[in-house]
């Protein structure tokens, strides 16, 4: 058994440079599986820690159930007192926040804010300062002051955020930790927030007791659940439960919604393993058919197939284990540092609890296990040759068979067909849950049957890329890429992988925005509005908004105040008259970002619950006296914003000195909406500044974050893939090496062995980048078909900057990957590569 352990760890140690890149590919791939699996673990114990903080110190919670409907609704504001008089109840806390707008200056932003709780309930952590006392002040997150450049004892602007109601001036009395998780980050007494938002009319109430250490027991919140039962009237809709079970409720419910995200985040990492295990599989075929004469020796002298087969197990099983562990090492420091950074945990060693040793072992033993599973089945076709036939000379083309090819050929074929009419049935289905699970399941099936499908043709599309090249080094590079066409397909399946799928976000992205963009631009083709609250848009105003940075185009608009009322309406009719604004339609197709059909100029546009018929006679008089009067014909409106709108042409000619309310903006190509808000915002504290450039661009910076984090975790996919074209150069190095020092002995340069590596990874790559950037404009197509959403017009867009940009990555990644072999093989002299066995 020693001697067999001897020669496990001398074969190890010979051939370790061989097993550098398993060893790469698993620990890349192991320490992703790891991170993510930290990182979802995090969320859920942040989670868990905010929750647990929400009903701090509940002994019970009093709700309202909002689906549930009845004849006489329940509000909980009239039970406040009931409950607060119940016996043993010693304080009361709504669960509830108000949306509210911040602003200082030319800065803005939007925070959830909460009631400040009395003990025993939840307190924020102070950072600075104190917690507000009055109603006209409050504390504020960090986040919140780092952004309005704000400190203690500075003075904010606040008000209902989406509305056109007036700031309230409020003074910022202290800073608050940031939450970590959805607890509102800050707070004011709830006579503020009543004051500025309206009154809190909350669904909940926590309800808690003396208790000793802030802590109810169990007894006790069964006894106030009785008391509180018996005091509070029977309801439907009114639920009363202890504080424990209301707080396993809700801790079950965001478990649920955790593993939801555990299962999205892991699909991430289960891919860059499937990369890699194409990676290991090449790695252990090619190198223990390099060894067959090494092991063919080892039969000769005595050893049986089983130990030949136990030793290269044992060697698998070890490189499998080395690389897991340096997986974990990497893996566990840096999900550290990034939990730490992202402020999902408080400290570093806070950072390093939450890495959970089951993660750990998890990690260990499936990057063990991959390993040795894919090494298994080179190991046993290895063992079974007998020594007479592993002694003969090594034919590198044989690696593959003829028949094994074809095979791949056919069910690949007959899988990716199966699939595509499976979507194009899945496709006419009319219901959008089921079209977007049928899409999505033959979309996988269709991109493993078409990779089974391509592996054979791939050393043949490699050569005919080759073609391009008329250097005798480019010539060189091309044939060599078909000396090995198993290993070629191996390594370019590997890239056409993260590149389909890198390019798949990139095209349903692109066309996502491009959908979405099309769709607002419909419904609301105007970037930005500013209007006055009451009365004449200031001529300085006026005259600021043109220079504004960002600002393309500009078209004011007029308004007259008048009366609006049915042709020939009774009395009684006419003494319900309200004066109102009748709003002049200017010719907005300047500014607009879709065709704005004209008002006639005997039309007059109402929305549509103005209570009147489409088509409908009605009379609009203007001026101080009303005297001047005009009828016109009524058209409905589900989506104007305006009580009544003419023709401009009309209001001038009912008011001749119509004065101007409002300016439509169009933004320039590439124009930050917030900012241009907030810059018109800032010439008059009275003006609104609305518009759908702001939607727009709130779609856009969703997409781009999803977007950036899907393609950054793609990475790891695309870069065990390159760790596997650097694989196949080095083991062709390796083997090569009697080739290599006859060419060099011919007079082929050390700058051009290191050309003519590259450019057989250069080959390899851009077929890959090539199928793999077809397949993903394919999936990109198939994936905004599946969307479960409704939209008027589907736009399909390719971004060609940005798949470029793929296709340059790639090339200029397999140059990198070259470089190593490359120098490896350009600095072993001809006499050293010829005289090797």
């Amino acid at each position: 058994m020693s001697v067999t352990r001897d020669l496990i760890a001398a074969n190890v140690r010979s051939h370790a440079r061989r097993y550098v890149a398993t060893g790469v590919a698993v620990a890349i791939s192991m320490a992703f599986v790891l991170a993510s699996l930290t990182l979802t673990t995090a969320l859920t114990t942040v989670l868990s820690r905010s929750i647990t903080a929400q009903y701090q110190g509940a002994a019970a919670l009093v709700s309202v159930d909002p689906r549930i409907e009845t004849d006489e609704p329940i509000d909980l504001v009239d039970l406040r007192p009931t409950i607060e008089k119940t016996t043993g109840v010693t304080a009361i806390a709504p669960m509830t926040f108000s949306v509210l707008e911040f602003h200082k200056d030319s800065q803005r932003s939007t925070r959830q804010m909460s009631p400040i709780l009395p003990e025993p309930f939840f307190q924020p952590s102070l950072v600075e300062g104190k917690m507000p006392t009055s109603n006209s002040e409050v504390a504020i997150d960090t986040q919140l002051a780092q952004t309005l450049k704000v400190t203690v004892g500075d003075t904010i602007d606040v008000r209902a955020a989406y509305s056109s109601e007036r700031y309230q001036q409020v003074t910022v009395t202290g800073t608050v930790a940031s939450a970590l998780s959805f607890l509102p980050t800050s707070y004011a007494t709830e006579g503020a927030i009543s004051e500025i938002a309206g009154e809190l009319r909350p669904l909940s109430y926590l309800v808690a007791v003396d208790a000793q250490q802030g802590t109810p027991s169990l007894e006790q919140q069964n006894a106030l659940v009785d008391a509180l039962r018996e005091a509070l009237p029977t309801h439907p809709a009114l639920e009363i439960e202890s504080g424990d079970a209301a707080r396993q409720a809700a801790l079950d419910s965001a478990k649920l919604d955790a593993t939801t995200t555990q299962a999205i985040i892991m699909v991430f990492p289960v891919i860059a393993v499937a990369v890699s295990l194409i990676v290991v599989s090449t790695t252990f075929q090619v190198v223990l058919h390099q060894r067959k004469r090494e092991l063919a020796l080892l039969r000769t002298l005595g050893a049986r197939s089983s130990q030949v087969r136990r030793i290269i197990i044992a060697e698998t099983l070890v490189v499998g284990l080395l690389a897991s562990v340096v997986a974990v090492l990497a893996g566990a420091t840096l999900s550290a540092i990034g939990l730490w950074a992202s402020g999902l945990a408080i400290s570093f060693v806070d950072a390093v609890t939450m890495i959970s040793p089951l993660n750990v072992l998890v990690t260990l033993a499936l990057g063990t296990a991959l390993t040795l599973l894919v090494g298994v089945r080179p190991a046993l076709g290895v063992a079974r040759i007998s020594p007479m036939a592993a002694l003969s000379p090594i034919d590198e083309a044989a690696a593959v068979s003829s028949r094994a090819s074809w095979v791949k050929f056919i069910v690949g074929g007959l899988l990716t067909v199966g699939a595509l009419a499976a979507m194009y049935v899945g496709a006419q289905n009319e219901s959008e849950s089921l079209r977007f699970s049928v899409l999505l399941a033959a979309s996988v099936v269709a991109l493993v049957g078409f990779l089974v499908f391509i592996s054979p043709l791939m050393p043949t599309f490699t050569r005919s890329f080759g073609l391009f090249g008329r250097s005798i080094v480019s010539v060189m590079a091309r044939e060599n890429t078909t000396r090995n066409p198993g290993r070629t397909s191996a390594t370019g399946v590997a890239i056409v992988i993260g590149v389909t799928l890198v390019s798949t976000m990139l095209v349903g992205a692109a066309s996502l925005r491009a959908t979405l963009d099309g769709e607002v631009d419909a419904q609301r083709p105007l970037d930005l509005t500013a209007q006055m609250r009451e009365g004449e848009l200031p001529s300085d105003v006026r005259s600021a908004v043109p220079g504004i940075s960002g600002v393309e185009a500009v078209v004011e608009g007029r308004f007259a105040e008048g009366i609006l009322t049915k042709t020939g309406a009774s009395e009684a009719e006419k003494a319900q008259e309200v004066r109102l604004s009748i709003v002049g339609q200017p010719d907005l197709n300047i500014v607009s970002h879709s065709p704005i059909a004209l008002l006639s100029d005997d039309e007059v546009l109402l929305p549509d619950s103005f209570g009147v018929d489409d088509g409908h006679s009605m009379t609009v008089c203007v001026g101080e006296d009303l005297s001047a009067c005009r009828e016109f014909t009524a058209t409905l409106s589900e989506t104007t914003p305006y009580a009544a709108m003419i023709s401009e042409k009309a209001l001038l000619e009912l008011a001749p000195n119509a004065e101007v309310n409002r300016v439509h903006v169009k933004l320039a190509e590439g124009a930050d909406a917030t900012q241009v808000q907030s810059d018109l915002a800032t010439l008059d504290e009275t003006l609104i500044v609305e518009g759908a450039a702001l939607e727009r661009q709130m779609y856009t910076r969703m997409i781009n974050i999803a977007l950036g984090m899907v393609v950054a975790l793609l990475g790891v996919s695309v870069l065990v893939s390159l760790v596997g074209v650097t694989n196949t150069l080095s083991l062709s190095v390796r083997e090569r090496t009697r080739e290599n020092g006859l060419l060099r002995a011919l007079g082929l340069s050390r700058k051009q062995m290191r050309r003519m590596l590259a450019w057989g990874a250069v080959f390899i790559a851009l077929t890959a980048t090539v199928i793999g950037l077809a397949l993903g404009v394919f999936f990109g197509w198939i994936g905004m078909l599946a969307l479960p959403v409704q939209v008027e017009t589907l736009v399909i867009e390719v971004p060609w900057l940005q798949l470029a940009g793929v296709v340059l990555v790639s090339l200029m990644s397999a140059v990198v990957a070259a470089w190593l072999p490359g120098r490896r093989a350009a600095k072993t002299s001809p006499v050293v590569a010829l005289a090797d066995q």
